[in-house]
């Protein structure tokens, strides 16, 4: 808030009144706090804080939209009058900040996480399933919003009751909220939809705890086809969330993405 009523709102309100061109892109990320980020940035923050004092043209400026659900976009905008100059300054920037934020950064084109996702699964021919728990449909949801979905997801079961998880995707686990199970919940439901991929999610959205683990914990797991991917890590991924039920669901349904995107190697776009 200091760094947009000191420098970005002033010098936006400077650039609309000389007519220059605005031209500006987001970097979408994940799994990184506001806070970090700005400390990631503190340095490019003070350099282009230096460059605005001496010049005024294609001198970018940085801002932060956080979002409990979807992550931080840190927006960068660049001015001037010649638009070749200014495409060339903002790649420069997008550049500078992506390497400094490393690999939570998903998208430099503003796309959410599930664009990022179905654009690999589209254009590598590969398929996908899941199997959620805790988030009730919501990872599937958000995929079949995006039109194209039918191309690649074979299909998602929610197994909300314990007894499902044991009957019809035969975990073995007693404890459906662990490691273990997202292990079974992934291979199972893999073979179940003869997809290339599938990822797991079961956790606590709360407020009671439930196989001994408090309400937050979630636990997403991924199997793949031997045969189209080598060297991946299949190890399950804990994380303990803060929030209401909702918010839970929503990080947890995104945490699920950024977990694929990771563990099978998608690059950021």
């Amino acid at each position: 808030k200091e760094m947009l009523s000191r420098a970005v709102i002033p010098d936006m309100l400077t650039r609309a009144e000389t007519g220059l061109i605005v031209k500006y892109t987001n970097v979408m990320t994940w799994g990184m706090s506001e806070s970090s980020i700005a400390h990631k940035l503190a340095e490019e923050f003070e350099r282009l804080e230096q460059l605005q004092k001496r010049e005024h043209d294609f001198v970018p400026s940085i801002a932060f939209l956080a979002n409990l659900a979807t992550g931080i976009k840190v927006r960068i905008s660049v001015s001037g009058k010649a638009g070749k100059l200014l495409d060339q300054a903002l790649d420069e920037e997008v550049f500078i900040v992506s390497k400094l934020l490393g690999d939570c950064v998903f998208s430099t084109k503003g796309e959410t996480i599930e664009e990022v996702i179905q654009k690999y699964f589209v254009s590598s021919g590969l398929t996908l399933s899941f199997v959620e728990s805790i988030t009730g449909g919501l990872i599937s949801a958000r995929l079949i919003d995006i039109p194209g979905a039918s191309d690649y997801l074979r299909g998602s079961m929610v197994a909300y009751q314990s007894e499902i998880k044991h009957s019809v995707l035969k975990v073995e686990s007693e404890l459906v909220v662990s490691d273990s199970a997202v292990r079974e919940l992934s291979q199972n439901g893999l073979e179940m939809f003869d997809s290339d991929v599938c990822v797991s999610v079961s956790g606590v959205a709360g407020p009671q705890p439930q196989d001994g683990r408090d309400p937050g914990t979630v636990f997403i797991g991924i199997a793949v086809k031997k045969d189209k991917f080598f060297d991946i890590d299949l190890t399950p991924k804990e994380l303990k969330l803060y929030g209401t039920r909702e918010s839970i669901r929503q990080m947890a349904a995104t945490s699920a993405f950024d977990f694929l995107r990771k563990r099978i190697g998608i690059q950021n776009t």
